[in-house]
């Protein structure tokens, strides 16, 4: 059994689940939704995945980026190691692809701000 806390809504149901002759079986929701989100959970959670990218030539040292759909929970560490490796010049408009294909899971990596080259102590 393994249980977790829906975060569907402010209820906060603690959903249980169990396998019982190759079916799930749910207890605790309040919903369909609080059972729907722990079967997703269960079967193949996944995430964004937001973090910070090195930034060159630009005011700030550090641009946030995320990924512009979610990734399978088991990647995330693979993308980070990815992602720890990348250096982007600006300037960078919000939404640009950083990264295409993150770590081979189809998903790209998507700055989150846009910030402008620096340029004679402006940017």
């Amino acid at each position: 059994m393994k249980e977790f806390t829906c975060i569907v809504c402010p209820r906060s149901c603690r959903v249980k689940v169990r396998e019982e002759d190759g079916e799930l079986a749910f207890d605790g929701h309040q919903c369909k939704r609080g059972e729907t989100y722990a079967r997703e959970e269960y079967t193949n959670p996944v995430r964004i995945l937001t973090s910070t990218v090195a930034l060159s030539h630009g005011p700030l040292p550090l641009l946030p980026v995320r990924t512009a759909r979610p990734v399978p929970k088991g990647m995330l560490e693979k993308c980070m190691e990815e992602i720890n490796s990348v250096v982007v010049e600006a300037p960078v408009r919000v939404g640009q692809v950083i990264v295409r294909d993150l770590a081979s899971t189809g998903v790209d990596l998507v700055a989150t701000r846009s910030i402008g080259r620096w340029s004679q102590g402006r940017c």
